[in-house]
Formats: structure tokens, C-alpha cells, sequence
């Protein structure tokens, strides 16, 4: 007898559990990103709502018919803070001057975008798309 049919699953219901495996699998790194994200919003909503405003999931134009999400901005009297969150694990490698940085694993290595570049990129856009000058955006 096998455990499918001690667990009284059958065909239909075996395939909908392979499904839902397999789903899961595939979506990991976004469920991972999505807990990071909901992780600095829950943060972020610690912050004094009459000195801040925050925005999460921001989406802005980098050219016609393509957007790119930002995942939180806070306006305050201080400036405006745009924050790009990622929740990795192992080893991550790279330089500021770097297009792409490298988790390492034991047994397998995953190439991203620079987060650092990738956060310049939605600060120029969003400075674009408020009408402030990029001369008054800066790093920290």
C-alpha cells in the first residue's frame, strides 16, 4: 500500500498537490522578497505620521511601456527617502562601481542587479517624475 493511498489521495487531488509544490517552489525568491519588504514596511509604520508620509510599491516609468517598482519612499520634512529592500541569504559579493553582485551558496551562485545602482536608477526617476532637479538628489 502506498502513502497516497494510505492518505486517501487520489488522482485529482495528487495532482493538485504536485501543483501547488511545485508553484511554491517556482515563487520562493518572491515570497522570500515579498517577507523582506513587508518586514521594513511594518518598520516604517513606526514612524511619526505627522513628520513622515510613506508610499510603498511605487511604480515609475524608465521609458514608455516600461516600469519599475520602487518598494518604499518616505517623505518628511528631512527630504525624501527612497529605500530598495532585499532579503538575501549566503554570501553576497560586490562593489559599489559593479553592475552585478553575487549570492554565493555551498553549492550554487545566483548574479543580481547592484541594489546600490538599481536605487540610483528609481531616485533619477522619481526625482524626474516629482519635477525635482537631479541636482538636488544625492546619496547617503
Amino acid at each position: 500500500m502506498s502513502v497516497w493511498s494510505t492518505l486517501s489521495i487520489d488522482g485529482p487531488g495528487l495532482a493538485l498537490i504536485l501543483v501547488l509544490i511545485v508553484s511554491l517552489k517556482m515563487s520562493y525568491p518572491w515570497f522570500v522578497g515579498k517577507m523582506g519588504e513587508s518586514e521594513v514596511q511594518a518598520v516604517l509604520s513606526n514612524l511619526d505620521g505627522k513628520r513622515y508620509t510613506v508610499i510603498h510599491d511605487v511604480l515609475v516609468e524608465t521609458e514608455p511601456g516600461h516600469t519599475a517598482q520602487i518598494d518604499h519612499v518616505v517623505f518628511s520634512v528631512y527630504g525624501i527617502f527612497v529605500i530598495e529592500t532585499k532579503n538575501y541569504s549566503g554570501q553576497i559579493y560586490g562593489r559599489e562601481s559593479e553592475p552585478s553582485w553575487t549570492q554565493k551558496f555551498p553549492r550554487a551562485s545566483h548574479r543580481f542587479q547592484n541594489p546600490i545602482r538599481q536605487n540610483q536608477g528609481h531616485i533619477r526617476k522619481l526625482a524626474a517624475g516629482l519635477g525635482i532637479p537631479s541636482t538636488s538628489t544625492r546619496r547617503r
